[in-house]
């Protein structure tokens, strides 16, 4: 059960509404000399007179990729002036209601500047793209590939945006907090929450992070929250609001942890390896384990670090925890701490060793966090660029997994961004205010890890997550979201082909083929959410099945009442006997139906109520009633009128 179900989301506006705004609609592409070009060309029939006109539409386009470099930058320059002069401002404690309210509006005017520009963006450049494919059609020219090349180069395609964000979050944040200094978080050893996920469009991922901010802070490893400890003098827009996180999960070739995880069996446990950043001298070994409802745990995320250089004798088996156990004492740490550290170091390398587990499934990205220093209660993460690889079997010399660079059929770029937000407890307002915008998707139960085994090895596996029975999530196709290229289906940003598996190949057969490789953070990707799911207990299957023996018990009691009357040899007794044993006959065949739609609708988390069958069932006993007192008291009559003519 989530807090979050029953939220009916709104629907987001379009991104185009950014075109309403006159200082936008002002600078936009000029479609319609463009094609004004392009209509007098396709009329030119002189090769000589065809070319000058070409060369006069890149001009033009020349023009115009000026014209968006020239007024994205000076927008990026007016908002950096705006967050400089707000951050000096709230650096010094403000008694005065009036002034923190203006504050506010003027931070909130940043960040709504800082979405139409990312809306526009992305407006400019599909546009673009639109055109110079028009132009090809008409002209016979191949003006496309090298005319995205160098939009991917253009100062407008290229916006940071994360430096930005972050500054704005310190501003929303040292508003609201005041200057005083928070501290670094230090991430706990383990993790008791319940998470919600969903997934976020490409073009409304900053629109989200703006949503975020205003409420929590960016969380940056290693940075104090606040601007007074950070930012002395000048601010600094060019730092990032995210860093890169790569796991590599564990399974066997049964994929046993897979299958435990996706049907959520009790106890389930899913290892995998995680570093932050490149790979370095160290790494976490974490381990989660599921709980169901019914056991009195949380279900819980355990990790330790370890040196990197020791991660491969520590899966052999040929080095144990115990020998740096000494070292972890002379540091001071906590005997309950060792100790806990230790059990699950032996646990997560007896689980390897018995299972035979590999690295089959490694994820990357650049995960966004938000979340208060000071308290793990609310903690959102958004992860963005992912990239889902199928692990070699073979991971080289001397490593415990591949080092080197992937094959790229082998590479699966996710088209999407994913949030997921942690609760200790139910959530404050404004996260319900959040899903409620309409710009998340609820994704139950998604699983990076799951997709990536159900992609790359659906072949081998015995059950596909649920979400992949919805057209491999159903990506539909709006400008173009997931292309065809000659290798394969391209997904992402990096326009990295990725062969499609023969698996899902079906579900991918109703999208349309397009020449063009678009990245996907320019993409108006439409997708349907995951719906809540879940597990069947066996006692909702029994506890369907005593209903219909309920009703067969009753419907026995009044066919045997019906037969009793039949036998009278009384034509009223013999007419109600048939009566109400056809009623039972009836009723009995209506719960037989009853009970396969209400199992149907159990197997397929369907929510079912009966509202014909109490219905009929009440009159039917208040008729059979009547009709037996009725008949009753007519026999009793009979009888007394033949005792009286029998005496007389």
């Amino acid at each position: 059960m989530s807090y979050f179900d029953g939220i009916k989301p709104k629907k987001p506006p379009p991104i185009q509404k950014v075109l309403r705004l006159p200082t936008f609609a002002k600078n936009f592409v000029d479609e319609k000399r463009l094609k004004k070009l392009m209509d007098q060309i396709s009329l030119i029939s002189n090769p000589n007179e065809r070319k000058i006109k070409q060369n006069t539409f890149y001009k033009v386009l020349d023009e115009e990729l000026a014209k968006l470099n020239n007024f994205c930058i000076g927008k990026v320059e007016q908002i950096s002036s705006a967050l400089s002069f707000i951050a000096k401002k709230v650096q010094v404690k403000l008694d005065n209601m009036a002034e923190r309210h203006f504050l506010e509006q003027e931070i909130d005017g940043c960040a709504a500047d800082l979405c139409n520009l990312d809306s526009f963006v992305g407006l400019c450049y599909i546009t673009l793209v639109g055109i110079v494919e028009q132009f090809d059609a008409i002209s016979g020219t191949i003006a496309r590939v090298w005319f995205q090349a160098r939009l991917d180069n253009e100062q407008f395609c290229n916006i940071k945006f994360d430096g930005l964000l972050l500054v704005l979050s310190d501003v929303y944040f040292t508003l609201t907090h005041g200057n005083e200094e928070k501290g670094e978080w230090n991430p706990p050893d383990s993790f008791d929450r319940q998470t919600t996920k969903f997934f976020v469009r490409p073009e409304h991922i900053v629109k989200v992070k703006t949503m975020i901010i205003k409420h929590l802070p960016t969380l940056v490893f290693g940075k104090n929250q606040g601007i007074v400890t950070n930012w002395k003098t000048d601010i600094d827009f060019s730092i990032s609001d995210s860093a890169s996180i790569t796991s590599v999960y564990f399974d066997n070739e049964n994929f046993d942890q897979y299958h435990g995880r996706l049907f959520r069996e009790e106890g389930a446990t899913l290892i995998r390896i995680r570093w932050y950043g490149k790979y370095g001298k160290s790494v976490f070994i974490e381990q989660k384990t599921h709980h169901e409802g019914w056991v009195d745990a949380m279900s819980v995320k355990e990790r330790f670090q370890l040196k990197s250089k020791l991660v491969k004798r520590y899966l052999e088996g040929s080095w144990m925890f115990e020998k740096v156990v000494p070292k972890l004492v002379d540091a001071g740490m906590k005997p309950e701490k060792i100790s806990k550290t230790w059990g699950l170091a032996n646990e997560v390398q007896n689980n390897v060793m018995t299972q035979n587990l590999k690295p089959v499934i490694r994820t990357h990205y650049q995960r966004t966090a938000f979340q208060l220093t000071t308290t793990n209660h609310v903690r959102i993460s958004l992860d963005t660029e992912m990239r889902i690889t199928k692990e070699p079997k073979d991971p080289g010399p001397n490593n415990w997994a591949h080092l080197g660079q992937f094959d790229p059929k082998d590479v699966l770029n996710f088209p999407l961004g994913v949030l997921e937000i942690k609760l200790h407890d139910y959530p404050p307002p404004w996260v319900l205010d959040l899903v409620k915008e309409g710009y998340l998707i609820r994704a139950e139960r998604f699983s990076k890890f799951q997709h990536g085994i159900g992609y790359h090895y659906g072949d081998k596996v015995h059950t596909l997550p649920h979400w992949f029975n919805n057209n491999f999530v159903n990506f539909k196709v709006s400008e173009g979201s997931v292309w065809y290229s000659p290798g394969g289906i391209t997904i992402g940003p990096e326009s990295t082909p990725t062969v499609i598996p023969k698996h899902i190949k079906s579900s991918l057969s109703s999208f349309p083929r397009h020449d063009a490789l678009v990245p996907t953070h320019f993409l108006n990707i439409e997708i349907d959410p995951i719906n809540p799911i879940k597990k069947i207990e066996p006692k909702v299957l029994l506890a369907s099945e005593r209903m219909i023996i309920r009703w067969s018990k009753l419907m026995l009691l009044w066919s045997s009442l019906g037969i009793y009357f039949v036998q009278q040899h009384n034509t009223a007794q013999t007419i109600a006997g048939y009566i109400l044993i056809s009623i039972s006959v009836l009723l009995l065949f209506y719960q037989l139906y009853q009970y396969t739609v209400r199992r149907n609708g159990i197997l397929k988390n369907v929510v079912f109520e009966d509202k014909l069958g109490p219905n009929l069932l009440v009159p039917m006993m208040i008729f059979g009633i009547i009709l037996t007192c009725v008949f009753e008291m007519t026999v009793n009559e009979t009888v007394r009128l033949s005792k009286r003519i029998y005496v007389a």
